[in-house]
């Protein structure tokens, strides 16, 4: 039987954004799994059963990433009418920016990707398998505007055809692996301008190249 979310009050916000927040961090550097109550409350200043006046557990705390992640996600790649192959270069340079700042959202996606039928927070939070995220739920926008974006781009004779599964594949592909190999700086510190400066030019030489052929 499901358990209910817990429902934040406006009193008790701030102790569980602070809760999330350092979950993040401990995501960050130790991977999902290693998260646990009590090293989540010392991280806090909190005794371990406060935690449950926020969260009904540490599922629902992975569900509260997810639930930041997928928001997070859903307002990638805004397309104001522009130019369609600028317009999408842009948004994978925001979309590298934004990994390399959410190391723990990084890791979650790639134990998704892993996982078979996906993690179940990160389905629940963007309701649904992965297969049904391109109509419904709270990515169908963001599927739906990179969708127009290539449509354009095509039309005009920017870019050749590509569906929008491809294009997801290629961009999460490049931009994950150049976050987080050959080295995982990135789940131990955030990466620094250089580092990030390093990163950009070759995720958008590698999206371009696949884009026009």
């Amino acid at each position: 039987m499901a358990t209910a979310r817990s429902k934040p009050s406006e009193s008790n916000r701030g102790t569980r954004e602070l809760l999330i927040d350092a979950a993040e961090r401990e995501i960050a550097h130790k991977g999902l799994e290693a998260l646990t109550m009590k090293d989540l409350a010392k991280e806090v200043g909190i005794k371990t059963p406060s935690i449950y006046a926020h969260f009904a557990g540490r599922d629902d705390i992975l569900r509260a990433i997810a639930d930041r992640y997928v928001a997070a996600l859903s307002v990638q790649f805004p397309d104001d009418g522009g130019d369609p192959l600028d317009t999408i270069l842009a948004g994978v340079r925001s979309l590298v920016i934004y990994f390399a700042s959410h190391p723990a959202h990084v890791r979650l996606k790639l134990r998704d990707l892993e996982t078979p039928g996906g993690r179940p927070e990160l389905s629940a939070a963007a309701g649904g398998e992965a297969s049904s995220n391109l109509n419904e739920g709270p990515l169908r926008d963001f599927f739906a505007r990179i969708e127009g974006l290539l449509h354009r781009g095509h039309e005009i004779g920017q870019i050749r055809r590509v569906s929008v599964v491809e294009f997801y594949r290629i961009c999460f592909g490049v931009t994950l692996l150049s976050l987080t190999w050959p080295t995982q700086g990135i789940f131990t510190s955030q990466q620094d301008s250089a580092e990030i400066s390093r990163i950009l030019p070759f995720a958008e030489t590698a999206i371009r190249s696949f884009l026009v052929r």
